[in-house]
């Protein structure tokens, strides 16, 4: 199944942006594919949860990162275990337009 969990948010100053949540409780893979326009730089997160309500920031990382210019990155991740989970972006300085498309198989 696919989703889009971000879509085409503008990101800018030191925000932090948390896409939807995507139960996964079922889910033995998810890969999500992050694609940025402007002049974004920052860093992704995955987050999960087990109560919707305190998320914690995993060790898993991206590949890349928005630094500076439009670009994407993907990543997968297997036997997550958590209810859910969701796509941290915190940008550090420039600005643009972040789309986050989730699969979980």
């Amino acid at each position: 199944m696919s989703f889009v969990v971000m879509n085409a948010v503008a990101v800018s100053s030191t925000t932090t942006y948390n896409s939807l949540p995507i139960t996964s409780c079922t889910a033995t893979i998810i890969s999500a594919q992050c694609v940025w326009t402007g002049t974004p730089t920052g860093t992704l997160f995955l987050q999960v949860s087990n109560d919707g309500t305190t998320w914690s920031t995993t060790a898993e990382v991206f590949g890349a990162n928005p630094a500076g210019g439009a670009s994407n990155t993907s990543e997968t991740w297997f036997g997550n275990g958590y209810k859910q989970a969701r796509i941290s972006y915190t940008n550090a300085s420039g600005s643009g337009n972040l789309t986050v498309k989730v699969f979980l198989k």
